[in-house]
């Protein structure tokens, strides 16, 4: 994504911000749209869209772009798991999560060169957690080595940096973002299996900081609140939450950060990087919080009873699985996103979550994308434009001014790189 973290679904949930001073003070009002600032905060409150159908932006009818083979056949699309696919100085850079490999192509689909691969060596890949667009380089960041590497997409000479201390995968901080200047953000990593105080949800926050290069002590971002996990069981330990979205950022510039999470709020956040002119800034829009589908446990419980039969499980070992299957924690409403992305032009393209009635056991268990396809589109500055369609099983992942690229998968599973025209109604 963009530079973006990889998707995952099972993960931990954020704590919405506190609510803002009673000192707000109105600077603007107009139709639907509420702007104030407060103690150097601006906050926009989007009612409404300003799109009407004469002006939406829409997707056109066919790809403009494609990338990609039924049986691998053409050069560099034998691909195993595409996770990712991003622009990076007019490549289009494809992650393959499966070999670890990066596949560059030119602007107009063929293949130049991969880059990096599975393996222990100084520029190989253990894991690709995610990948970002540093200058003229596509950074991974290799979570089991605790380090990133950076790899010219026009074949220059890779290198290797490091951001944390502690090379041991569970402790010590994590890399949740390079910036395209090289700094990282970093924060602690959570801790699972914890014990935890009485209550259904465990909250803590976590402090962010940038940083050029590890053990620099960087920039303060601040302390961000996140969810640590549901309590579970009788002993009180951090236990599987399924649709707990994780905190998310993205670069907003050279001097900012967009962070977000769409629990009990659909919000998203622009955070300076150091003390300025420039406020901080809140992107809010209306929002009623969707309660999960009512049978959706039922249905959960009659999947894992099927699989269970199916696997021919005595008596003793199937009470134990369904003990575990009741205990499943879901999140509970649903999320206001499952994802956001920022444009080239630093537009916000935020990925609403499902709906209740969209709401599928596959998806619940990670084997679908929790996504929608329905994108709603904000301006730099926070106004919610209007929200745009995408085809079904296509996921957009990078965005400029008037392109949109992704990754469709088609009914035999086989995964495609397709870009799209962005119309734009004047």
């Amino acid at each position: 994504m963009h530079p973006r973290r990889l998707p995952a679904v099972l993960g931990l949930l954020l704590l919405p911000l506190a609510a803002c001073a009673e000192d707000d003070i109105s600077v603007d009002t107009s139709s639907g749209v509420t702007v104030r600032d407060s103690a150097g905060v601006r906050i926009v409150e989007n009612h409404d869209s300003v799109w009407t159908e004469e002006t939406r932006w829409r997707l056109g009818d066919e790809p403009e772009l494609v990338i990609g083979s039924v049986d691998g056949s053409v050069p560099g699309t034998d691909f195993g798991r595409v996770d990712d696919v991003l622009v990076v100085s007019g490549r289009v850079v494809v992650a393959d999560g499966q070999t670890r490999l990066l596949r560059i192509f030119d602007e107009e689909g063929r293949w130049l060169r991969d880059l990096g691969g599975q393996g222990d060596g100084p520029f190989e890949f253990r894991f690709l957690q995610a990948v970002f667009a540093v200058g003229d380089s596509v950074a991974v960041w290799d979570a089991n080595r605790r380090r990133a590497v950076l790899l010219p997409v026009d074949g220059g000479t890779p290198r290797a940096a490091l951001f944390t201390t502690d090379n041991e995968p569970g402790r010590g901080e994590f890399v949740e973002l390079l910036l395209p200047d090289g700094r990282a953000v970093v924060g602690p990593t959570p801790l699972f299996g914890a014990a935890l105080p009485e209550g259904p949800r465990t909250r803590a926050d976590r402090l962010y900081r940038v940083v050029p290069e590890a053990g620099a002590a960087g920039d303060t971002i601040g302390a961000l609140p996140y969810y640590l996990a549901y309590n579970f069981g009788t002993e009180r330990t951090t236990g599987p939450v399924l649709f707990a979205p994780t905190s998310s950022f993205e670069p907003a510039g050279a001097d900012a950060v967009w962070f977000g999470w769409s629990i009990d709020a659909y919000e998203l956040r622009r955070i300076p990087l150091h003390e300025g002119d420039v406020p901080e800034l809140r992107v809010r829009r209306a929002w009623e919080a969707p309660a999960l589908p009512d049978d959706i446990h039922a249905r959960l419980a009659t999947h894992f009873d099927s699989s269970f039969a199916a696997a021919g499980l005595s008596a003793g070992v199937v009470a134990e699985q369904r003990e575990m299957v009741d205990a499943l924690q879901i999140v509970d409403p649903l999320p206001a996103y499952a994802d956001f992305e920022v444009a080239s032009d630093g537009h916000l393209w935020v990925n609403d979550f499902r709906r209740p009635d969209e709401v599928t056991v596959a998806a619940v268990l990670g084997r679908e994308r929790i996504g929608s396809t329905r994108w709603s589109v904000f301006t730099p500055r926070g106004r919610w434009l209007g929200t745009i369609g995408v085809p079904e099983n296509f996921v957009p992942t990078a965005f400029d001014s008037d392109r949109v690229l992704g990754i469709r998968t088609d009914e035999f599973d086989v995964q495609w790189i397709e870009r799209y025209r962005l119309i734009k109604p004047e």
